[in-house]
């Protein structure tokens, strides 16, 4: 227990590893270093429970690491008419089908490097939100079958345990800061059941899967930071990786500025947060910079086996191309307000983070000075101005000068980087309130809790304006509904904020109520945060009956063979991976490039020809029926299953071949009423003078699996193999066991020359990125392997240079002086 005393000061030396001890301390007469931080003189502490702070550490995480499945009990209910699935959006279109792919292609025993199922067949492993290096995944996989119950309940599993470790960590971070099992709790269901956290990432999964690894980073940071400790630098390293792996690289972007602002506030207060003539030396925070180095080189290094194929990816996608005005989206100013106190009202849950919160911060920072407060605070700041997006100036310079913020839409999300912060400074503010004493902060107490009665009845009299305006406009049937929606929503806040007024007035007048002033305050927090932001991502009904197998998909799968379907939005964009059905849609926000524009710009028939488009489903009246072919009405629902008759196949054998110098010519000219791609293919390399004429060929047998096809094929005279699958790096071609180059033909899809005879021919996807990323990753985790074996056996240390001689000791964190100091 850290100990303090009038005539001298103690200074920490070094934060304990252990969450339920206090920081060490070395004995320091005042006046001996002019840079050493004074702690608090408080008085006696509240009565400690006979459990040990292990034990009770041990039980707070126990207990949050439950505490999802008691929020999110509908997922599981037993029964059938209580359960309630992920509503219809990203989750069941797009995320749910994607890992399903990967876990297929695991169960085929193959590597998910292709998925032959969407957009006429594109990068499976290198598209992020796949997830296909996640570890957590391992989890999943094996119990994701199909389209069945238990595969999306497998899935559905993963959303309360990313909300218990964003809990967990964020509980050890605040313990570590703070020293306080209270203030750590406050700060654990503040960020773990923040409406940021509980509302777009449940249904975007990536986003809350590389989220929860945020407080986690931030406390192997600040250690790394106060310890000059390379180990937990190494750490951080590692937890960015993970969070990159899990999906959604905007997060980690957003997580990286978090710990470049934490990093750079935690610098500026150790250099000038004193007198001139009681500066800390440089050195004592140049460590930051070779600290930084190694969680860069380790995240970097062994993410490179996913990152390499995404940047091939991103450059090739059709987001390379899109610019300002595509990414600079974010909220509104008027409606953040709204979001912050009564989200209900508008609907937007992001910004909330409950009102008990705000007013914990509020607190926090009235009635406590500490480095806390300015390390922290730029946080939620800068997350509430970045989540604005273009309509401040910040963006824009951001945009200009800073690689990286050109790269992610949605500003909005930023707003994590504020729930963050607010669940922090919410625990400083819970410790303040909780463990204040003294004359000076009993005044300051009661100064704050005369102004939050204030506030209290100015939100009284302007929600009874509201609703006398509310009685004399007389609205009726939606406008009622809406008006008593809003007035609701508004009173939810006005309770809220009464409960707190109440808490706080017993905190003043009532010195029974203490003991029980911790629990008063975690359980409004969470009666708040779950009142408000329960249930809002999630629709009633059984998990078997989130999908379901029409009469098309039975049609397709038995007579669609190798060719591939067009959706007319009848599957909902991505139901093809669901189903196993090769199709040329796809929903993801990294699509090929040269997809998106044949699609927009060829005439459709040709679009069709060219991927091998054989089926189409499609509303009964659609333009599709003009086209030859045999329309096939279903019994199940209003649409048909058009079977298209002039596709020319999965593969053909052209016999000639022409040279186009680029991409727009080969568009323009296969876009052209006369261009056949059965008599002529065009490639855009090699010269002309290399493309000799061949002649009549046939495909005698054709396999397809994934990343790999296998052709039989006879051409007498020679001539040019076109493969109906889209062009893409990374595709290796053998024919008799002999390499040959593979051409982009007819600007979308593969070509390759063929000489006479009979030949068989092999094409595989074995990407050279992802062999790059794979060594770069090995090599990093091998060094990294080998760097903690000598540590463990002490022949290294896991520290830069000496012990910090000045750290911030918890107590210092909470308050430089419990006294308010007179003037001058």
């Amino acid at each position: 227990m850290l100990q303090v005393c009038h005539a001298h000061s103690w200074v920490g030396t070094r934060p304990s590893l252990w969450l339920g001890s206090f920081p060490e301390a070395t004995y320091v007469p005042q006046g001996s270093h002019p840079t050493s931080l004074r702690v608090p003189m408080v008085s006696a502490p509240a009565p400690r429970s006979h459990l040990s702070p292990a034990l009770l550490d041990t039980a707070c995480v126990i207990g949050l690491a439950l505490l999802p499945w008691l929020y999110f009990w509908r997922l599981f209910a037993p029964n059938r008419a209580d359960q309630m699935t992920v509503s219809e959006g990203d989750f069941t279109g797009g995320q749910f089908p994607l890992l399903l792919t990967v876990a297929r292609a695991l169960h085929d025993g193959v590597a998910p490097l292709w998925n032959p199922l969407s957009g006429g067949g594109q990068p499976l492993l290198a598209h992020p939100q796949a997830g296909a290096l996640y570890p957590l995944d391992l989890l999943v996989l094996p119990f994701m079958q199909g389209w069945d119950a238990g595969s999306l309940l497998a899935l559905e599993r993963t959303i309360p345990l990313h909300v218990g470790l964003a809990s967990i960590f964020t509980f050890a971070l605040v313990r570590v800061l703070t020293g306080s099992r209270p203030a750590a709790l406050v700060a654990a269901i503040c960020y773990g059941y923040s409406g940021f956290l509980t509302s777009y990432p449940i249904p975007q999964l990536p986003i809350l899967r590389s989220a929860s690894w945020f407080p986690l980073q931030l406390l192997a940071w600040w250690l790394a930071l106060e310890r000059r400790s390379a180990g937990w630098a190494a750490v951080t390293g590692l937890t960015v990786a993970l969070a990159f792996l899990a999906g959604h690289p905007q997060t980690v972007f957003e997580e990286v500025l978090g710990l470049a602002l934490i990093t750079a506030s935690w610098s500026y207060l150790m250099l000038f947060r004193r007198s001139p003539s009681s500066k800390v030396p440089i050195r004592e925070v140049v460590h930051v910079i070779p600290l930084g180095m190694l969680a860069v080189a380790i995240a970097v290094g062994t993410t490179a086996v996913q990152w390499v194929p995404t940047a091939e990816l991103q450059g090739l996608s059709s987001r390379a191309d899109e610019g300002y005005n595509f990414v600079a989206s974010g909220f509104s100013f008027w409606e953040v307000p709204m979001d912050l106190l009564a989200p209900n009202v508008l609907g937007g849950f992001p910004p909330y983070v409950g009102v008990i919160t705000l007013i914990l911060v509020a607190a926090g920072l009235a009635l406590t000075r500490g480095p806390l407060h300015g390390i922290f605070l730029p946080l939620p700041i800068a997350g509430l101005l970045l989540a604005f997006g273009g309509q401040t100036f910040l963006y824009p310079a951001l945009y200009v000068v800073i690689p990286g913020f050109d790269l992610f839409r949605n500003q909005e999300r930023t707003i994590m980087l504020f729930s963050m912060g607010g669940a922090v400074l919410a625990g400083v503010g819970a410790r303040a309130v909780l463990e204040q004493r003294g004359l000076a902060a009993t005044v300051r107490m009661s100064r704050f809790t005369r102004a939050l009665g204030s506030l209290l009845l100015l939100s009284i009299a302007l929600g009874a304006a509201l609703y006398v305006g509310h009685i004399s406009a007389e609205v009726a049937g939606q406008r009622f509904q809406r008006w008593r929606d809003v007035i609701s929503a508004y009173f939810f806040f006005v309770f809220v904020l009464a409960l707190s007024w109440g808490i706080f007035m017993a905190r003043l007048r009532v010195p029974s109520i203490r003991p029980a002033l911790a629990t008063l305050i975690i359980g409004l927090v969470a009666f708040d945060l779950f009142t408000v932001t329960a249930d809002r991502q999630f629709t009633v009904r059984p998990a078997d009956s989130a999908y379901h197998q029409p009469q098309v998909v039975d049609r397709l799968l038995s007579d669609i063979g190798f060719g591939k379907a067009a959706d007319r939005d009848i599957l909902s964009g991505n139901h093809g991976l669901l189903y196993g059905i090769p199709s040329v849609n796809s929903t993801f926000p990294l699509r090929i490039a040269r997809l998106d524009t044949a699609r927009v710009r060829l005439p459709e028939a040709r679009f069709f020809d060219l991927l091998n488009v054989t089926h189409v489903i499609a509303q009964k009246n659609d333009s599709i029926l003009q086209q030859p072919g045999a329309p096939e009405s279903l019994t199940d629902a209003g649409y048909v299953l058009f079977r298209r008759s002039s596709s020319p196949g999965p593969a053909y054998i052209v016999a000639q071949a022409q040279h186009v110098a680029t991409a727009e010519e080969a568009l323009q000219r296969i876009g052209q009423p006369d261009f056949d791609p059965r008599r002529q293919v065009l490639v855009e390399s090699p010269a002309e003078a290399s493309l000799p004429i061949g002649g009549p060929g046939t495909v005698t047998q054709f396999g397809k699996a994934w990343g790999q096809t296998n052709l039989r094929v006879t051409a007498p005279s020679g001539g040019y193999l076109v493969v109906s699958d889209v062009a893409y790096p990374g595709w290796h071609a053998t024919v008799d066991g002999a390499d040959q180059a593979i051409w982009r033909a007819d600007y979308l899809i593969q070509a390759i020359q063929i000489p006479p005879g009979e030949h068989t021919v092999d094409l595989r996807y074995e990407p050279d990125s992802v062999r790059l990323g794979l060594i770069l990753s090995l090599i990093t985790l091998t060094l990294l392997g080998f760097w903690a074996i000598l540590w463990a056996v002490g022949l290294v240390s896991g520290r830069f240079l000496a012990p910090r001689r000045f750290p911030l000791s918890r107590k210092s964190l909470s308050r430089k002086s419990n006294e308010r100091r007179p003037a001058g």
